[in-house]
């Protein structure tokens, strides 16, 4: 793997394999999400560089299910999560502190106090669930930032269910990965 001039991550065709059901590097993700993040890792923050999976813990908004394009969206970012298509992060470094990349958190219980935040009084569904990390990923305390991710499981509330649409097979469809209502 090359770290070009301008601070993105070129891979090598055998890093991007981390996830099996994917085929293809989708378009970039820069999102530098404060919940994980405080402030730049501090330096002895590791720095694990691997094509072996991670796995961390994600919320995403719902949009159209059914959409083509892939109906997973970023809470932070507008960046749409494509169907079937690994998502790659933008710009993964700078000189001090490697402050971009697709954020994870460590555990389900983060992401479920977060996730609670989010939806709290919106309209906009929000999902959450674990989401595989590859390629280089940097360590925080509460959580991960990946150079590769794709979704791995999404966990539906069940306050989403509506006979005229069915959230949870949409989604399975789409992204080739285990879905259920929780």
């Amino acid at each position: 793997m090359m770290e070009r001039a301008d601070g993105d991550w070129v891979a090598d065709s055998e890093e991007t394999s981390g996830a099996a059901a994917v085929s293809r590097p989708g378009p970039c993700l820069d999102d530098t999400r404060p919940f994980i993040l405080r402030d730049a890792p501090p330096k002895w923050a590791p720095i694990r560089k691997s094509t072996e999976t991670m796995v961390g813990w994600r919320v995403w908004r719902l949009v159209k299910a059914g959409a083509p394009e892939g109906p997973l969206m970023s809470t932070f970012m507008t960046s749409i999560w494509p169907a079937g298509v690994i998502m790659k992060a933008c710009c993964a470094a700078e000189t001090a502190g490697l402050r971009h990349g697709i954020h994870a958190f460590v555990s389900r219980g983060q992401a479920e106090e977060y996730f609670d935040e989010q939806s709290r009084g919106k309209t906009t569904p929000h999902v959450f669930g674990e989401v595989a990390l590859w390629g280089r990923v940097v360590i925080h305390e509460r959580g991960y930032r990946a150079q590769f991710a794709y979704p791995q499981t999404v966990l539906v509330p069940r306050c989403y269910a509506d006979p005229r649409s069915d959230i949870v097979n949409d989604l399975r469809r789409a992204y080739g990965i285990d879905v259920y209502w929780h």
